[in-house]
């Protein structure tokens, strides 16, 4: 398959250095979690032409 990130998630420099963020590109393929939960999975491989990209940050 072909992989490409073209989704961003736009975060300040100061939020950035201060909020730790932790990145998850929920990919089907690439993210475990994603790929053994056949319902995310599957949801994922038949959504639109892109996948969700998520950061957490520690407020």
């Amino acid at each position: 398959y072909l992989q490409a990130l073209l989704d961003y998630v736009m975060v300040s420099p100061d939020l950035r250095a201060e909020a730790a963020p932790i990145w998850r590109i929920w990919h089907p393929l690439d993210d475990p979690v994603c790929y053994r939960t056949p319902e995310l999975r599957e949801a994922l491989l038949t959504a639109p032409d892109h996948f969700p990209v998520s950061v957490d940050l520690a407020l």
